[in-house]
Parts: C-alpha cells; structure tokens; sequence
C-alpha cells in the first residue's frame, strides 16, 4: 500500500512538471491564433482571402491558425507523458530556432524558442509513454507527405507565375486550394497518428497457459477467476512469476477482469507494476467487478473506487431449505416437482447428444426472445462456445424427458465452490424451474465437500446508502468502506426507478431468497476523466454499447403497453406508422 502511495506521489510529480511545460506550449499556441485573429478578422481571412488569392498572405495566416490548433494537440499529449509528442515538440522548436537565425528575428523570439527547448531536453526522462508503432510511421509518412503538399503548392505557385498563365487564373487557383487543403488535412491526419496509444497487447505464449492455470487452481476465489483462462485475456506477471492480471485492451483502456491472481503480499506490488506499464502503453486501467480488499488497496493509492453492485455467496454450512428462512425456495422447488419437472448434474465429463442439443434448442430460443444478436462474454461464458466439461451444468427436464431449462456453474478454485454462470429457460416455463435447479446445484455440491457457491453479481445493488436485506451479512472490510460518493448516488436514484439497467432490479430479490451473505464489488479506476470511455470499453468488452444502453432507459422512461396501443389505434387508426 506505502508503495502505491509513493507510486502515486512521483506520478503526480511527473504529471506537475509536463503540465508546466505544456501550458507554455498552449500559451504560445494560444497567443499565435489570437494575433492572427485581432490582425485578420474572421470574415475576411478564412472565407475571403483564400478562395481569391491562394498564394499570398492567407497561406500564412490559417498556417498560423492551424499549426496553433496541432500545437494544442501536442501540449494535450505532453501532459499524458508522449514520447512522440516530445520528439514532435523537439522538431518543431529545433525548426523555429533555425528559421529564426537565419531571418534574424528579434532576440526575445529566439530567446523563447531556445528556453522551451532546453526544458524539453532536461524533461526528457518523464516522457516514456509510447505510440502504437504502426500508426507512428503511418504518422510520419502522413508528415512527410503533408510537407511534399507544401512544397508542391510553392512550387506551382512560383512556376505558374514565371509561366506567366493569366488566361487559367480558375485552373491555378483550383490546383492551389486542393494543394493548401491537402496539406492541412494530411499534417493534422499525421499528428493524430503519431499520437495515437498502443493498439495490440503483448501476445500470449503457448505454454504461458499452463502457468495462468496453475495460478487459477492455487490462488483464485472470485466468481470472474474462471474467465482469466479465456482466448480473449493478456497476462502481466509479478516479478516473482506466482501473481497474473488478466486484462483485455479495449479501445485504448486496459480492462482488468478481477482481482491479480496470487498471493495477497503481491497484489499492491504487482499492481503497481501494471500501472506503471499502462502509462507506458498510455492506457487508463479498469478493474472490473474488483473485491473490497483490492478497494482498500487502491484506496492508498488514490485511484477512483466505484461500487458496481453486490455479489450473492452462499455459505454451504449455513443454507437450508427448512424453517422460515428456506420457505421461499422450498416452496419454489415444492411448486416444480408437482408439475413433474426433475433436475440432473453433470461435471467432468460430456454431456449426452440429446441432452446437449435440447440444451442448444433452448438457449436459441431464450436469445431470439430477448432479440439478443451477441451474447456478453469477458466475465461470463457464451454457451455453447465456451461449455467444457469442466463447468457444473445443472438441467432441468419435463415429464416428457425434455430439456426446459439449465444452469451452468464456473469452479471458483481456491474458494472451494461453484460460480452461476449461462442461465437458460424456455419461453414457458414452469414456475419454480430455476429455484429447482439452484437447490439442487446446491445440495450436490455440498454432498461433495464443496463450501461456498456464488450466485453472481447483482447489479447496483446496494448503491448509494441503499438499505440491504436482513438475512445479508457484511465483512468486516466492508464496514470501512468511506460514504457513497455523488455518481453512485445517481446511479443507484437511476437504477431504482428502472433508467440505468433496470432489467436487474428483480435479480437482488431473486438472488436474496437463497440467503447469501453479500460482497461489495467494484470498478477501479486509474483516471477519473477517462470514465466515460471506460464505460464505453466495458460496454463493448461485454457485447453492447451506449446504442442499447439508450434504448433500455428510453423503453424505461417512455414506456408503451398493450392498452396504450389498442387506445393509440382506436383514436388514430395509421398509429403504427405514426411512431
């Protein structure tokens, strides 16, 4: 924990000294665009005098304003510790002073010029973080093609005078204003390329699996844990070799998935390693569904904490069916049995063919009921993609020995447990089923010793001060959890009245009939602007995007019965059309 904090302390030093720098680049930037502005209105610079005379002082003066408008962008990537934007910055100091000397410009410019180069050169060391290679020389070249765009535009300019072609004045003035235009574009096109993170994550070495599993099977206990062994993950190892992030990179945001996979003694070092490499890699890190435990590590590094919601973990020593506690399943599970439905568990070896197919009858028809096109993947498995005998699959049949629904259930490894995964039913199915199915998970994992069963994540459940119910418990590490800041507040308000995911609101009641005792999960952050395009990433790592997002909150808050409809087409007979 002293190490993230003294992690965080240089960090935040670094970032004072790029600052400085880079407001001096903004100022100057800043200062060139307001001068040309007062000196040359609007009106008359950009519109004007560029469609009339092209090869006059226009070229100067939107020079002036778009090369301030790049000097922006790059004093924005001085800050975020580019190495390219330093040796941008060098290049164009380096040119400015030599233009300088030799027009002999006033002392002061090249004063100016030589004092921002000298405080680049001694700030070298805090700029490590990297561009993707590709787009850097796609970057370069687009430079070097920007300034063939310039020359090329000089060159007609002043052959086309000494020609003397007065009778094609449209002809050159066209050639020039693509000339001028392709030049701006190309220039712009090319800073943005340089500039741009590191696209491709380091690649998984073939026998790397096996140490990932082994790790799996000796440290890991969270619900996620079974995922970090999946096709999509990247993995960043302690010094040690005995602790492994599982992360995915999506859209420039490196998505953790959990907690780091080791001993507890590593998991502030190994996590201020990762930091440090996705600075590097210029990636803001998300922990996605992190422990409170890792909260608390976090918490002394001051990275940005979120509460994302509650995990429901059933103690086996504990769970019942008799009594008051266990009336709501029991009698759930009572209801099923009398319509003749009966349950079976497989784990370690292949499903029957029938079985299996019944099994992939019903998922398809449980997604084309719900119209949805991808299923979610990164923290949760895509059946049948990812179904391997490994997994706990739990399936209920009807009288007439068919499939009508099932469960599968992730090993949680050194929790000593089963995780809910891939929830499947049929569109008619009878009350009951999946309470069945749980219970009977349940009862066959505690005939074999197993001690805990997660039932998965309850979506901002618990947000915002939000009172939970009397049969959950709370850890102690959760009893120190600071005050729900403001955006939980919000979401929780949100999520209560059905805007932001409010599918999930009967989930936390379903799942709180089984008794859990309930764990905080977590979103960690390592830059708090940088949330939005974090959501966004999570989002798209899952399947989905702000497209559906949107739609689920806009069916929430305008919401479209059947009554309304038939009222709709009583009074307005076109009405489908109409909507």
């Amino acid at each position: 924990m002293l190490a993230l904090a003294h992690h965080k302390k240089r960090h935040v030093m670094a970032i004072t000294s790029r600052s400085v720098l880079a407001v001096v680049f903004a100022i100057t930037a800043l200062a060139n665009i307001i001068t040309v502005m007062k000196e040359f209105p609007w009106n008359s610079m950009v519109v004007t005098e560029p469609l009339i005379d092209l090869g006059g002082p226009a070229w100067e003066q939107d020079g002036l304003i778009i090369t301030g408008v790049l000097l922006l962008l790059i004093a924005r990537a001085l800050i975020r510790g580019k190495r390219q934007a330093w040796w941008l910055s060098v290049g164009l100091l380096t040119f400015s002073l030599t233009s300088a000397f030799v027009s002999k410009s006033d002392s002061s410019t090249i004063l100016l010029a030589l004092g921002q180069l000298i405080l680049l050169l001694i700030l070298a060391p805090f700029f490590p973080t990297r561009s993707d290679t590709r787009a850097s020389v796609q970057g370069y070249t687009a430079l070097m093609f920007g300034i063939g765009c310039i020359a090329a535009h000089i060159a007609v300019s002043q052959l086309w005078h000494m020609a003397g072609g007065q009778g094609a004045f449209v002809l050159r003035n066209g050639i020039l204003y693509l000339l001028h235009l392709l030049a701006f574009l190309i220039l712009g096109y090319g800073v943005v390329k340089i500039l741009h993170p590191v696209r491709s994550t380091r690649p998984r070495i073939g026998q790397e699996y096996a140490r990932v599993y082994e790790a799996v099977h000796r440290y890991g206990s969270l619900a996620t844990t079974h995922f970090a062994l999946g096709r999509d993950k990247s993995y960043f190892w302690s010094e040690t070799g005995r602790t492994v992030i599982a992360y995915r990179v999506v859209q420039g945001v490196a998505l953790v998935l959990g907690d780091p996979i080791g001993p507890q003694e590593e998991q502030a070092s190994v996590l201020l390693a990762f930091l440090a490499f996705c600075r590097r890699q210029d990636w803001p890190i998300a922990l996605y569904q992190a422990s409170v435990q890792m909260q608390h590590i976090c918490q002394e590094g001051r990275l940005h904490a979120y509460k994302i919601g509650e995990e429901a973990l059933i103690d086996m020593a504990s769970f019942t069916l008799q009594g008051k506690r266990g009336a709501p399943v029991r009698h759930a599970v009572a209801r099923a049995r009398r319509a003749g439905l009966s349950a079976c568990c497989w784990q370690g070896e292949a499903l029957p063919h029938e079985v299996f197919a019944g099994m992939q009858r019903i998922s398809a028809a449980w997604l084309d009921a719900r119209k949805i096109q991808a299923q979610m993947g990164f923290s949760m498995g895509r059946f049948p993609a990812d179904w391997s005998p490994e997994l706990l699959t739990v399936v209920a049949f009807n009288p007439q020995g068919e499939v009508e629904a099932f469960l599968t259930w992730t090993p949680l490894y050194a929790g000593n447990g089963w995780a809910l995964d891939a929830i499947r039913r049929g569109n008619e199915t009878t009350p009951g089923t999946m309470e069945l199915l749980i219970a009977h998970a349940i009862e066959w994992a505690q005939a074999r010793g197993y001690t805990q069963m997660s039932l998965g994540l309850a979506p901002l459940a618990g947000l915002g001060g939000e009172a939970l119910a009397t049969t959950c418990n709370s850890t102690e590490w959760e009893k120190q959890v600071l005050p729900s800041p403001f955006l939980e507040r919000s979401a929780a308000f949100l999520h209560r009245r059905g805007i932001v995911l409010g599918t999930y609101r009967s989930l936390y009641t379903f799942k709180a009939k089984f008794q859990p005792t309930w764990e905080a999960r977590y979103l960690i952050i390592s830059e708090g602007q940088a949330l939005p395009r974090i959501l966004l990433a999570l989002a798209r790592a899952h399947g989905s995007g702000w497209c559906s997002l949107l739609q689920e909150a806009c069916r929430t808050v305008f919401p479209i019965n059947k009554t309304m409809k038939s009222v709709a087409r009583l009074l307005h007979p076109g009405w489908p059309t109409m909507v």
